[in-house]
């Protein structure tokens, strides 16, 4: 059960609006509160807190992934010892 709720999470990011996705959502968190797996339920009730910062993505679609790339690359070069400018 908890390979197909986590499968079936992964089309949240593939529905076509907010409200099909908080539709979407709202589901899933129900499902997986019922499924009496402890994980799943604490990890729903994780996505219920943060709901509106996960449905926001439909109002303002942007990625952190350029800037937690640069973040890796100065924690890198931080454990290697080496100094940055400034």
């Amino acid at each position: 059960m908890a390979y197909y709720l986590k499968e079936d999470l992964r089309q949240l990011r593939y529905q076509r609006d907010k409200q099909t996705a908080a539709l979407f959502l709202d589901d899933w968190i129900a499902r997986a509160r019922v499924s009496g797996i402890r994980m799943l339920h604490e990890f729903a009730k994780m996505l219920a807190l943060h709901r509106f910062g996960i449905l926001a993505w439909y109002d303002f679609p942007i990625s952190t992934g350029p800037l937690e790339g640069t973040n890796n690359k100065i924690r890198t070069l931080q454990k290697k010892g080496l100094r940055l400018p400034g």
